[in-house]
């Protein structure tokens, strides 16, 4: 079942399955990674009778090698190559942090690029999860080389991006102008970070576990739909918003209350886990970039704290 779901969930199709690869080489062959990028003198075209290209000062074009266009940065912008950007993956890997990879890709023409490894740390749990890393660069100078934890829930393959507390930075980054050993020594320290969180959201899920809605509590689970997605009201609120809500309320309901969640039914986890999949499955929007840009994270978060004061 592992492998399977590994495979399937809401990244793939976007992700390649790259569970196969041996080196982190093998991964960026396997997802079509292995290309290099570029800068190019930038132009912009005046008409008037006759077209004529005008050079732009101090901004420059970064392409890949077949010269597609990623972005457009200035002269102090250095890229960096898939292979360097990753590099820190294999001394991971070889000192027993990372037991392999699982996903890798992009985002668009390569303006963002992902690979999603698995910590060798198995997490103890009945309801089964796995941890993961996910690694980011990107090459259209909007950002560095990013690590966020995320768990997968392996008997629906949801996504739990690392739910920080509201306020806090949703990534943690690494400038590309840092050496390799500078690189390596902080991707470390971040992996170690990831890894102290994903122990609390162990201990935080073997309560949820642990927090039983079928005795006593029986309005629980429309209660804590109608507090994460409640119904609007005022003057202002249209016909069309109040179906919205509670076509999202009823999406909530079918999901807390599906199969995925058999294993769990009658525990506050599976409010959660509700949560989490409609996040992944059903909201509005391209799930896969929701997941891997971090848009998706504060409706997990709102759904994570939410059941775990319900739990109290």
């Amino acid at each position: 079942m592992n492998a399977y779901f590994a495979r399937n969930n809401a990244l793939t199709g976007t992700l390649t399955d790259v569970s196969d690869a041996r080196t982190i080489n093998d991964v960026l062959d396997l997802a079509g990674l292995d290309w290099q990028v570029d800068l190019r003198d930038l132009y912009f075209r005046v008409s008037g009778g006759i077209t004529v290209g005008v050079e732009v000062p101090n901004q420059y074009a970064v392409v890949r090698g077949d010269i597609t266009p990623l972005g457009v940065v200035g002269q102090r912008y250095t890229p960096i190559q898939n292979h360097d950007a990753f590099a820190p993956l294999a001394y991971l890997e070889a000192e027993g942090f990372i037991s392999g990879y699982e996903q890798a890709g992009m985002l668009g023409d390569g303006q963002r690029v992902f690979v999603i490894a698995t910590l060798a740390e198995e997490m103890r749990l009945v309801d089964k999860h796995h941890a993961r890393i996910l690694f980011s660069t990107t090459h259209d100078g909007s950002g560095a080389f990013s690590v966020h934890a995320m768990i997968q829930r392996l008997h629906c393959a949801n996504q739990i991006p690392r739910l920080r507390e509201q306020g806090k930075s949703l990534g943690i980054s690494i400038r590309h102008t840092q050496s390799a050993e500078q690189r390596i020594s902080q991707v470390k320290h971040r992996v170690m970070e990831e890894m102290r969180w994903i122990e609390e959201y162990e201990a935080g899920y073997q309560r949820l576990l642990d927090t039983p809605i079928d005795r006593g509590h029986s309005h629980m689970a429309a209660g804590f739909v109608n507090m994460l997605a409640p119904i609007p009201s005022g003057p202002r609120v249209t016909d069309r918003m109040i179906r919205a809500a509670e076509r999202k309320q009823q999406d909530l309901h079918a999901r807390i209350h599906s199969k995925a969640n058999e294993n769990i039914q009658g525990t506050m986890a599976a409010l959660f886990q509700g949560a989490v999949e409609y996040s992944d499955y059903d909201a509005r929007g391209n799930n896969a970039e929701r997941i891997l840009l971090g848009r998706d994270i504060e409706f997990k978060r709102q759904a994570w704290d939410l059941a775990l004061t319900l739990s109290a």
